[in-house]
């Protein structure tokens, strides 16, 4: 009996040591995540797939993202997820998300501040037990830099558009003008061609009418 309660505590204190390295293994992976979320250019979430898409994590992006505190975006405690999406946007966002495949969409959001800022989110719909989409799992980040350059260079090809055409424009006129001066030409060429021949005739028939004359004068 001895024998065996001795091996039934070496037994436990061999399982106290293993639960204590698995609790120090997990904590050593918790610890990596939150390093590796916090290094991340955004937020990553997980909200509930309902109205307001209710955040039941995020990561401490959230606040260089929304100026929110993680802690007032989860649960909606001061403000939900979908009350920060611009209201123009909003539909937009309702119809691309909340089926079970992967999604990506760029809208904006107002922060804490009032700004408006351009994001890109990925994320993919979770189902629960009943097969519908019970959670939304994703990344979020600020992409408002890239947008400003986008618009800035579709400005510049715009200008530079219209810039062409406005040549092309001038050059066809020039064109068309060069053509009107070089048909007017033409007709001028045609016109003086016709009173040359024309005072030749003249000239031949005066010299026939003169000729004649002298003739039937000498007859006479």
């Amino acid at each position: 009996e001895l024998a065996e309660l001795r091996r039934r505590v070496a037994g436990c204190e061999q399982t106290e040591a293993e639960w204590r390295r698995t609790e120090a293994a997990l904590r050593e992976s918790q610890r990596r995540l939150s390093t590796l979320l916090s290094s991340l250019p955004g937020m990553a979430y997980r909200c509930l797939n309902d109205a307001h898409w209710t955040m039941v994590f995020v990561s401490q992006g959230c606040a260089r993202l929304t100026g929110y505190a993680a802690a007032d975006v989860l649960h909606s405690r001061a403000i939900s997820w979908y009350d920060l999406i611009h209201p123009d946007d909003q539909p937009n966002v309702y119809r691309a998300i909340g089926e079970q495949r992967p999604f990506e969409i760029v809208y904006r959001i107002r922060t804490a501040s009032g700004e408006e800022r351009w994001v890109w989110e990925r994320g993919v719909g979770v189902p629960g037990d009943s097969g519908r989409v019970e959670f939304l799992e994703g990344f979020i980040t600020d992409i408002s830099e890239r947008v400003q350059v986008e618009r800035e260079l579709e400005r510049r090809v715009e200008a530079r558009t219209a810039e062409l055409a406005e040549a092309n424009q001038r050059l066809r006129e020039e064109n068309a003008e060069r053509t009107r001066a070089q048909e007017a030409v033409d007709r001028e060429r045609k016109t003086l061609w016709h009173m040359l021949r024309a005072s030749d005739h003249e000239r031949q028939l005066i010299a026939y009418d003169i000729h004649d004359g002298l003739a039937q004068q000498l007859a006479a």
